[in-house]
């Protein structure tokens, strides 16, 4: 179970907090050798990692091309550049850190959904640490014997 205490974050910092769910990868990593993950259970490990290592290369590696994340409240991200900038845009914030819970999935041969928890955490230089937690629902595709994110949808818990 994921703990419930946090602070109420400006919306773009929450709006990213799935994506964000994404260190170096370890070498008993799940990551194959192009992109993507072995299955899309795995994309939780490189999230937690790459996260931590504030890894954008990393995170992109687990997303199509023409991937789209839906963030809560505004206008969905388009595309590998788009999403490459909201990283680097968090990351700018400050260290990076995120833990996944309640981990379940529904698999087909070359589609399957995702649904995660998650709680993170921004500290920046010199400031406080920023907590939210919320879920996700991530839609993978299965692309050259790899699965990669084709839609991700965030929403936010309330502050409690």
């Amino acid at each position: 179970m994921i703990p419930t205490t946090h602070r109420d974050q400006p919306a773009r910092l929450v709006s990213f907090l799935a994506a964000a769910a994404f260190g170096a990868l370890a070498i008993a990593s799940p990551v194959l050798a192009q992109s993507g993950v072995a299955t899309p259970k795995d994309a939780t490990a490189i999230f937690t990692s790459a996260t931590a290592a504030g890894d954008i290369d990393a995170l992109m590696a687990l997303y199509a091309p023409d991937a789209v994340m839906l963030p809560q409240g505004e206008a969905p991200i388009v595309g590998a550049e788009a999403i490459k900038a909201a990283f680097e845009d968090r990351f700018g914030q400050g260290q990076n850190t995120i833990i996944f819970g309640n981990v379940r999935s529904e698999m087909g041969s070359d589609r399957a959904a995702v649904f995660w928890q998650w709680q993170t955490e921004i500290t920046p230089d010199g400031g406080a640490a920023q907590r939210s937690r919320g879920h996700s629902l991530v839609y993978f595709k299965l692309v050259d014997d790899a699965w990669v994110i084709s839609f991700e949808m965030t929403h936010s818990a309330p502050a409690s």
